[in-house]
């Protein structure tokens, strides 16, 4: 449902929130605890600096950090960028991969597909990086 890029943005966005505000997290740090090559995260994390989710800085206690608190931030804003530029398009896109379905021009899985993208989306733009720090707290 998101692009492997998206993932790991994901995965090291909360490992930053649970470290960054004691210290920057290190690339190499979230790399090898997460099992994600280096740079590619690093590529990553950079454009989530260019879009103003993040703060790097360099030197021997540098790394990242959050420019917000975890709770002001949707994963919606955090991957959002992430997904437009990778799949050319929004999220919510034609399940069977065709360039043109919409309401005037479905395909065949379009009428059940929206519902369960639009359900997909919500909780995108309302689950913020606080909301999953708590519930991967919280016992079963």
């Amino acid at each position: 449902m998101i692009t492997q890029t998206s993932r790991y943005a994901l995965r090291a966005a909360l490992l930053i929130a649970e470290r960054g505000d004691v210290r920057p997290v290190k690339v190499k740090e979230i790399s090898e605890e997460l099992g994600v090559p280096q740079n590619y995260l690093s590529k990553i994390l950079h454009r989530l600096v260019g879009s103003g989710l993040l703060r790097s800085t360099r030197g021997p206690t540098g790394g990242f950090q959050f420019k917000k608190s975890p709770s002001e931030i949707s994963l919606s804003s955090l991957i959002g960028e992430l997904e437009v530029s990778e799949a050319g398009g929004a999220r919510r896109r034609c399940l069977l991969g065709l360039p043109v379905c919409s309401d005037k021009n479905p395909c065949t899985a379009h009428g059940k597909w929206c519902k369960i993208a639009a359900a997909y989306e919500e909780f995108f733009e309302q689950t913020t990086l606080d909301d999953l720090l708590r519930r991967g707290s919280s016992p079963p």
